[in-house]
Order: C-alpha cells, then structure tokens, then sequence
C-alpha cells in the first residue's frame, strides 16, 4: 500500500475567513487568534510530488497565494 497525499489548494484570504467564520459557532469550535492563522497560513509548506503520490484539488500549485 503507498499512501497518497490530498491536497486542498486554496488561498490565503478563503482559509483566514474560513477560520474567523467558525469561530465558536458550534460547540465544539476553538478561538484562533486571526494573527496566529495567518502565521499557519504563511508557514505552510505546501506538499509537493517528492512525498510521494499527490493529488492537488483545487487551482494548480503556487496559484493559491
């Protein structure tokens, strides 16, 4: 069995509003800090072929800055 890596490309602004809309909206919902997602955003490594299989959904690799 070779594991296989899904990627959800998606950009910057739709993840950092994804995260401020869920905010505490159900019970079990965390508060992050709009600061502290960014930063997680910023530092991602996006997963790239030399992982191993790949699978990218969404607009193609570094289009989703």
């Amino acid at each position: 069995m070779v594991p296989e890596t899904i990627y959800l490309a998606t950009d910057r602004r739709t993840c950092l509003a994804r995260v401020e809309h869920r905010r505490e909206e159900h019970g079990d919902d965390f508060t992050l800090d709009p600061a502290v997602a960014a930063e997680y955003f910023d530092r991602f490594e996006v997963p790239s072929t030399d992982e191993g299989p790949l699978v990218v959904i969404g607009p193609p690799l570094g289009d989703q800055l």
